[in-house]
């Protein structure tokens, strides 16, 4: 047996936190959550056979005032697997996605099955999942995936899923995707998933086609997105008015040279919004415009330096202008660092000053193949906190048995 466990602990100090959302070029490194957390995964696999396998994530923390321990599974699986490609089981928690259909946090099981024809069924049940295995009565989730392939040029699937809360209907969706090869320089793809609770409706649809000539690739998408419908049916949220959006866009990628990769993209965007004097629909109409490089530092691409500049426009407080660079580097065959620099200049800066700048500086180690270790230290100012100084440490160990 080959068993794999990581250890992870983080602390956050922050100065002065004031209550304000965050606008950043992405999320925090580390949740904001308070110290001291951690994360165990443990992972295991039998070499020997290769079609059982095992793995657990758990997520621990300490309350600093009364030192009680708390922690959740956030995932719990055994799986086991046919060595030639025909099926699969697998149970536990765990995420499933299915297709068209948004992705389900299930305590539960799922099978897989695989013909040579090309047709692909997937069955998977359980119970959404509660915090510390807890379960709520007449709570339970199942769902399908119906799929066939023909050759390498297309594959077409439907899904279907239903959940129960409290005996209530909390959700039923029917998703269909398609992915398409029509030609070798050209790649279409499209799902959409119809919310059948109360009136039905598209709670998610998107469309993309790609082209590839040489060193370029080009794709144009849209996409149309409902909160309401994604939200289960018992959530209060759901209840308080539905708010699509839709996404039309282009990205490109360009292979400027062996070692330097340039992606673009631009994307217009519409958030319905509702008047509450006539209840008829408005909206707010905005851009997304990014321009991404990397430059790998050797052949393996271990090294790589990166540049990103972002502008986002929507409303007074969802307006802003961003830079974000990248760095890493190997240093011998045991050590890599890595540093991350953002900047992000706000239309509205709330009082929060000009200009809002976050770093990340991280250093990993690997003296062995059993023994692997890494430290970080993260530093930002936000709307959410005048200044904010984060550490992460993680250890890592190896070990195989009989």
């Amino acid at each position: 047996m080959r068993y794999l466990l990581i250890v992870a602990a983080a602390s956050l100090f922050t100065a002065s936190d004031v209550a304000a959302g965050p606008l950043r070029l992405r999320g925090d490194a580390f949740y904001g959550a308070k110290p001291p957390v951690g994360l165990l995964v443990l992972q295991a696999e039998d070499d020997e056979v290769g079609w059982l396998d095992a793995e657990a994530l758990v997520w621990t923390s300490i309350n600093e005032l009364d030192d009680s321990g708390s922690g959740d599974a956030l995932v719990v699986t055994l799986r086991a697997r046919d060595p030639q490609g025909r099926g699969e089981a697998r149970v536990g928690r765990f995420v499933v996605a299915t297709g068209a259909i948004v992705p389900r946090h299930i305590d539960g099981g799922t099978v897989r099955l695989r013909s040579p024809t090309g047709t692909d069924l997937e069955l998977f049940g359980g119970l959404p999942v509660a915090p510390r295995f807890g379960v709520d009565a007449y709570d339970w989730i199942v769902g399908a995936r119906l799929s066939h392939r023909l050759g390498k040029s297309a594959v077409a699937g439907v899904s279907y899923v239903h959940e129960r809360d409290r005996g209530f209907v909390a959700d039923e969706e029917v998703g269909v995707d398609v992915a398409l090869i029509p030609l070798r320089w050209l790649d279409i793809a499209a799902r959409a998933a119809l919310d059948l609770v109360d009136s039905p409706g598209i709670s998610e649809a998107r469309l993309s086609a790609a082209a590839r000539k040489g060193k370029w690739r080009v794709e144009a998408f849209a996409a149309r997105r409902s909160p309401s419908r994604l939200l289960p049916a018992t959530s209060l949220f759901s209840a308080l008015g539905d708010v699509p959006s839709d996404e039309l866009g282009i990205a490109s990628r360009w292979r400027a040279a062996p070692r330097l990769d340039v992606w673009t993209s631009a994307a217009f965007r519409r958030i319905e919004a509702i008047d509450d004097s006539s209840d008829v629909g408005s909206g707010i109409n905005g851009f997304e415009v990014k321009s991404r490089a990397a430059l790998r530092l050797d052949d393996k691409g271990k090294g790589v330096l990166g540049f990103e500049l972002s502008r986002q426009q929507l409303d007074a407080l969802s307006s802003w202008t961003g830079a974000r660079g990248t760095l890493s580097l190997p240093i011998g065959k045991r050590l890599i660092a890595s540093s991350e620099l953002e900047l992000v200049i706000p239309d509205n800066p709330r009082g929060r000053g000009v200009a809002w700048p976050w770093a990340l500086a991280a250093i990993g180690w690997r003296p062995n193949a059993s023994w692997e270790a890494a430290a970080a230290v993260e530093s930002r100012v936000s709307p959410e906190s005048e200044f904010a100084l984060s550490a992460l440490l993680r250890v890592t160990r190896r070990w195989a048995g009989e």
